[in-house]
């Protein structure tokens, strides 16, 4: 049985192996961490291109976990830091993933690296009595857009809302602003819910 740290190396290779040479030149970069047993999810970037990733890839894995450190080298190397997914152990034991996702925006991309507003949509998810919100964010957390100006990255947010609610009956919603300028955006009917969040970049954002 080949050992754990043979299988990473081989399913970063397959990972890699149907993947283009070069992105589109408008292309810009998240890395999104997934913990799910702490129910934690969080994004880092926009980047604007794969080699300014790498430190902020490193600092997360070191935080989670510093003797994942060696594995991620190696795979860095062999990958050239184009990889879908680096699935590794917390220090307790528990999966994390991080991903590397890209988009084409050449707007953000030519304001790189300067700020950015980064667009998050959360949902669905079941809201029960009390207010009480059971979910994986793992799961139901995904990048909406990155966007050079908060006018429009909200603009944008609003449209998510009503996309995701297009057709339902009853929908309640609302807004409340949150840190450093930002916007929540939810909408619920039923017992269940979505949000859409507008963050200036600052760091790493979890929900």
């Amino acid at each position: 049985m080949p050992s754990t740290h043979s299988t990473m190396l081989l399913n970063f290779a397959a990972l890699r192996s149907d993947r283009p040479k070069d992105d589109p030149p408008d292309t810009i970069y998240f890395l999104t961490t997934a913990i799910p047993n702490d129910d934690d999810w969080s994004v880092l970037g926009p980047f604007e291109n794969r080699e300014k990733t790498l430190p902020s890839l490193f600092d997360k894995v070191v935080s989670i976990n510093p003797s994942a450190l060696p594995e991620l080298e190696e795979l860095v190397a062999l990958t050239k830091g184009d990889f879908a997914h680096y699935n590794f152990r917390t220090g307790d034991g528990h999966e994390a993933t991080i991903c590397l996702e890209k988009q084409q925006n050449a707007d953000v991309k030519a304001t790189l690296p300067g700020p950015s507003w980064i667009m998050i949509v959360v949902g669905p998810m079941a809201v029960e009595p009390g207010g009480e919100r059971p979910f994986d964010r793992a799961d139901i957390s995904t990048i909406g857009g990155a966007f050079t100006t908060r006018e429009g990255a909200i603009n944008a947010g609003n449209r998510q809302l009503e996309g995701l609610t297009q057709g339902r009956t009853g929908v309640k919603c609302g807004q409340v602003e949150v840190v450093y300028g930002g916007l929540m955006m939810f909408a619920a009917q039923g017992n269940t819910g979505w949000t859409v969040q507008v963050y200036r970049e600052r760091g790493e954002i979890h929900m």
